[in-house]
């Protein structure tokens, strides 16, 4: 790999070729659990790519999933979001784990995102965002 890793999110540093400057994201709260799932795809259909960011902890594990579009966001928090999606309950780990795709063949990105403990554990209950 010509390129640096860190499993370690304490480490900064500057990957070959860029200025130095990092976007840095962070949760709304202590437990939120923010970043435990990650996907991308171009949601808003602008040719760049889309985070989305699960957070399946956020108040008493209600859950919610943040959209940052473009690649070159710059945000402190999660707060920043341009879309935020939040789960339906207490408990229903909304966020616990997101996908994207062309689901119905129309040539758009849908988001899939998982709420795993809907309705006291039955999940995962699925929800297909379409933009």
């Amino acid at each position: 790999m010509s390129y640096p890793l860190a499993l370690d999110p304490t480490l900064q540093f500057t990957a070959p070729g860029t200025s130095g400057e990092v976007s840095v994201l962070t949760g709304e709260a202590t437990s939120d659990y923010f970043g435990v799932s990650l996907t991308t795809g171009d949601l808003n259909n602008d040719g760049q790519a889309d985070l989305v960011v699960g957070a399946y902890g956020y108040n008493s594990s209600q859950g919610r999933a943040y959209v940052f579009y473009g690649v070159s966001m710059v945000t402190e928090n999660a707060t920043g979001a341009d879309v935020t999606l939040t789960g339906e309950a207490t408990g229903n780990q909304f966020g616990d784990s997101l996908t994207t795709a062309d689901l119905n063949n129309d040539g758009l990105t849908d988001l899939i995102v998982a709420a795993w403990g809907y309705n006291t554990d039955q999940g995962p209950r699925l929800r297909l965002l379409r933009w």
